[in-house]
């Protein structure tokens, strides 16, 4: 993985990281810090590898976080991940997807076409397919179950909201 920072401010942004399975937390890492997942973003592999690892899933992990379960699939496959400061990458963090989703800033209509967008780093669907696809059991149950009891909560008040 190239080194990725930060196109305005210089900051480092990505240097790979170290997943909590169990705690569902990520660790930035810096150097001599083993890492078992990395972003693709600035990422170098052999087209063996990539095929041997079967690609992506597109349908399933469109976008955010199909990197981290590429990445942690290759690492749970033996291959080593490492980051290159030698190989720097720079970019625009303003131009990225949705980050940030409030009912309070539109409509419930136009709330939950974003909710569900692809754009959407918390899309729920994608969130729970990411657990289930990446995170050994019986972690993978337990943070899938979390997270549609956080859809359950995020339906309930979006409906609250509308309501008023």
């Amino acid at each position: 993985l190239a080194a990725a920072y930060d196109i305005n401010t210089g900051d480092l942004l990505d240097h790979g990281v170290s997943y909590n399975f169990k705690k569902n937390t990520l660790i930035s890492t810096v150097k001599d810090i083993p890492l078992n997942c990395l972003s693709t973003r600035g990422l170098f592999m052999n087209a063996k590898d990539f095929v041997a690892l079967g690609g992506f899933h597109p349908f399933l992990l469109p976008h955010y976080r199909s990197d981290y379960e590429f990445t942690i699939r290759a690492f749970h496959k033996g291959y080593r991940l490492i980051c290159s400061d030698q190989v720097k990458l720079w970019f625009d963090t303003t131009t990225t997807g949705v980050h940030q989703l409030e009912i309070k800033t539109q409509n419930w209509k136009a709330y939950w076409k974003t909710y569900f967008s692809k754009r959407y780093a918390n899309n729920p669907i994608y969130a729970i397919n990411f657990y289930l696809l990446a995170f050994p059991f019986p972690y993978n149950f337990k943070h899938a179950f979390i997270q549609v009891k956080q859809f359950v909560k995020t339906f309930l008040s979006v409906l609250k909201y509308t309501i008023q």
